[in-house]
């Protein structure tokens, strides 16, 4: 997936325990904004976006490698 993304974290957490560490998360002062943003399922190859209008889309892949951006 192509996304910028700096400052940010994606976690992956087995879904009986992402509420708790949801919750844990956003007692930092980092994590204030922290949000579940999607799930996993063995149905499909493919990240599967959903729009804020209820549109869905299959991103992108990267065609090279990223590269770091240095502001």
């Amino acid at each position: 997936m192509c996304l910028a993304c700096e400052g940010r974290v994606v976690a992956v957490i087995d879904p009986g325990e992402a509420e708790h560490v949801l919750q844990r998360w956003r007692t930092l002062p980092e994590g204030k904004d922290a949000a579940i943003v999607g799930s996993v399922n063995r149905s499909s190859m493919h990240v599967l976006l959903t729009t804020g209008l209820g549109g869905q889309r299959i991103p992108e892949e990267l065609e090279d490698d990223p590269l770091p951006h240095i502001c």
